[in-house]
């Protein structure tokens, strides 16, 4: 029975396609393989079509190498060390993590700091009210001494015509006089 030629030709084809099958490796875009030697790293397998050895070298990890988004946790303040994307991807090169964008999310200050804060814009605001306060009643100082001064001419003004009429009347009553 294992002298016949078909069972040969049957199995060396079969041993045929799982070699070639193993020897064979399509990467697919947006991915790396790790290719290792007996376990032990050798290479990266970027995208396409690749030959290896079977048997000797196989895939080690299949790395998604697409742009994923992590999550930071809160942060108690912005420092030039978790907010400038050049020290934050030059931390991570060696670790071959990529850094393209930061986004500052949520930042929880300490509560002294939050309380400083709130103090300081208590005191400014209270500041531009007594500026505020200052300037009208300056404001209304200057139109009070205006209205008084406008109030004084008026009353002169008054006075001076009542002096002109006073004046005409005598002088009506002394022309009709005779």
């Amino acid at each position: 029975m294992l002298d016949n030629p078909l069972i040969w030709a049957i199995v060396t084809a079969f041993l045929g396609v799982v070699v070639v099958r193993k020897a064979v490796i399509i990467v697919r875009q947006g991915f790396e393989y790790t290719l290792e030697r007996f376990g032990r790293y050798s290479a990266t397998l970027r995208p396409g079509f690749h030959f290896i050895i079977p048997f000797m070298n196989r895939v080690g990890h299949k790395m998604n190498m697409m742009e994923r988004v992590a999550d930071v946790p809160s942060q108690e303040v912005i420092s030039k060390d978790n907010a400038l994307l050049s020290v934050v991807d030059g931390a991570t090169t060696p670790w071959g993590v990529k850094v393209t964008r930061i986004e500052i999310k949520d930042i929880s200050p300490p509560m002294d700091l939050v309380e400083s804060m709130a103090r300081q814009m208590k005191a400014e605001r209270e500041k531009r009210a007594n500026i505020l306060e200052a300037e009208g009643l300056r404001q209304a100082q200057i139109l009070r001494s205006e209205g008084e001064t406008r109030a004084a001419g008026l009353e002169a003004e008054e006075r001076k015509e009542a002096a002109f009429r006073d004046a005409e009347a005598r002088e009506r009553l002394v022309e009709a006089s005779p």
